[in-house]
């Protein structure tokens, strides 16, 4: 099990939630810079290939490849709606 692993998975959907966040209120705002900030999205997703190559362990290769990929379109789904139906 690679505590790495599970690191930089946890810091990919932190990040890649985050950069949702704020390209939602970018669009919001200003629509030009709301596709530049769909390519940030290319840092969260290196960083989740890393963690994905870096895992070695039967609960760390779930965890990379399965959990946190379900996570992350929860939580998508969850961000656009809270700020563009529920506000």
């Amino acid at each position: 099990m690679s505590v790495k692993s599970i690191l930089l998975s946890l810091l990919s959907l932190v990040l890649f939630l985050g950069f949702i966040i704020g390209i939602v209120f970018l669009f919001k705002t200003q629509f030009i810079l709301g596709f530049i900030g769909i390519f940030l999205e290319i840092i969260p997703i290196k960083i989740h290939q890393k963690a994905v190559d870096e895992a070695n362990g039967g609960i760390d290769k779930i965890f990379a490849k399965y959990v946190v990929p379900v996570l992350a379109l929860i939580g998508i789904v969850f961000i656009i709606l809270l700020f563009t139906l529920w506000m």
